[in-house]
């Protein structure tokens, strides 16, 4: 197999799993279904686009981007964050609060800068010396501009889950810390104790441990990623 070197996450999941020693065409590997909790007859489904509710009555078509069985996983490999959004974004979802607790769903100040104060315009005088001494440069702050919630791919990620009646896994790599502490940040806003049960961490760390020795060597030359 030719692995593709695109730097994205859905690309190293089809390197993975359109592996042959990794997906045959027919089953799983078994050690990469047990990591994953589904059965080795799961069959790999990229990018797919399950609906989530909204409170219109119409769904807004989230992509996922693998389906495994009644598993989604969201991979994020060089991506910067999980997104911010809007209050008014979050709230056209029709489970947001039967899943949620909206007061402990991870929020963000966000701050716009402080434009430049206006400009004298000294362009008519003549002699240098005629200019008066500029003043001192002001401080420029940030004030804050909105407020957002932090992880809304996150949150809209888990509650195409429970739309579909799914399990959900992020998989990231295990020194973003930061991506991992937004999801159990998200995790610890979830009310529904089965639900909160069918929501899962896994790193490409661990899932190196399970995958063919050409597969490792990719991850580690390529990402950096070393099996633990």
């Amino acid at each position: 197999m030719e692995l593709d070197c695109a730097n994205s996450s859905d690309a190293l999941l089809m390197n993975i799993f359109c592996h042959p020693q990794v997906f045959n065409g027919n089953t799983l590997a078994t050690p990469v279904a047990h990591l994953l909790g589904v059965e080795p007859s799961a069959k790999p489904n990229f990018g797919i686009h399950p609906g989530v509710p909204l409170l219109s009555g119409l769904k807004d078509r989230t992509e996922i981007d693998l389906q495994l069985d009644d598993l989604f996983v969201e991979a994020k490999l060089t991506e910067t964050s999980f997104q911010n959004a809007k209050p008014r974004l979050i709230e056209r979802y029709r489970d947001l609060e039967t899943v949620f607790d909206l007061d402990r769903l991870p929020r963000k100040i966000l701050y716009s800068p402080t434009t430049h104060p206006p400009t004298e315009d000294f362009s008519q005088i003549e002699d240098p010396a005629d200019l008066p001494d500029p003043p001192p440069s002001p401080i420029l702050a940030s004030t804050p501009s909105r407020t957002a919630f932090h992880g809304y791919q996150l949150i809209r990620d888990a509650l195409a889950a429970y739309a579909s009646d799914a399990s959900f896994c992020v998989l990231c790599d295990a020194r973003r810390h930061d991506l991992i502490e937004t999801w159990y940040a998200v995790l610890l806003a979830v009310h529904r104790p089965t639900f909160a049960a069918r929501l899962k961490l896994l790193t490409w760390q661990e899932l190196a441990i399970t995958l063919p020795h050409d597969l490792q060597q990719f991850l580690d030359t390529k990402y950096g990623i070393v099996a633990i």
